[in-house]
């Protein structure tokens, strides 16, 4: 009901306004978008749908309450969404959150949250719902269990999902990229219908550079070569 209930679009236009890149929602955990293997698999679960996720709310026994926000056994639908303090970012996206799950009726609490104290809130499970980065990488495979798999190191969703194990080790064992992304694919379709995470956007990476200073800027996947930067004769 969450992922239904959140318009990724309109998070993605709002954080990256100002910004020279398209804002539209990221349909892969594991792919980014110029990856030769990117498929879009967030299916009905990525997309923004409020009256369906009313519908899961009211099939799992949820009612509306005179209040808006739908209760069960007396207690109010609430989750906390824990913002980074003093980062903008984090705090344009707790206030969507909040804004746009009030309309299906999930009540957004905002907790502020020290970035002295980050790292140890995500690897301790010390939040309900969280917004954050995770960078692209050219070795996408290597990473799947690590932030997938069952006791993976940075799987903060804490996951247990039992048919994610075996796909992992035909991953680590397959030797074509190809045939490694089709099994990876599978996995990111299983993700999706789990909820483990709901990518929003993907962002480039973008650099301010003097325009006589030749050779520096965004590198992506590739390795800065430190000879061929210098100023230009102008």
């Amino acid at each position: 009901a969450i992922q239904l209930g959140l318009d990724r679009a309109a998070i993605g236009v709002s954080d990256l306004a100002g910004i020279p890149w398209p804002a539209q929602p990221l349909g892969n955990l594991i792919f980014v978008e110029n990856s030769a293997w990117y498929v879009d698999n967030s299916g009905e679960w990525g997309s923004y749908n409020p009256d369906k996720a009313r519908e899961v709310l009211e099939a799992d026994g949820w009612t509306m309450g005179a209040d808006g926000f739908y209760e069960r056994d007396g207690q109010r639908l609430t989750v906390w969404f824990s913002q980074l303090e003093g980062v903008p970012v984090s705090i344009n996206e707790s206030l969507l959150t909040q804004a746009q799950l009030r309309e299906v009726g999930i009540d957004v609490q905002i907790r502020l949250q020290p970035l002295s104290n980050w790292g140890q809130a995500l690897s301790t499970g010390d939040f309900e719902l969280v917004a954050f980065t995770w960078l692209g990488t050219a070795f996408p495979f290597g990473g799947i269990g690590q932030l997938f798999g069952n006791g993976g190191a940075s799987n903060y969703a804490n996951s247990d999902i039992p048919e994610l194990d075996a796909l992992i080790r035909q991953v680590d064992t397959t030797w074509e990229p190809a045939d490694r992304a089709v099994i990876a694919n599978e996995i990111d379709v299983i993700l999706w219908e789990y909820g483990h995470t709901l990518p929003l956007y993907q962002r480039p990476e973008l650099w301010a550079v003097n325009a006589d200073l030749a050779n520096i800027g965004a590198y992506g996947y590739s390795s800065i070569n430190w000879t061929d930067i210098g100023w230009t004769n102008s």
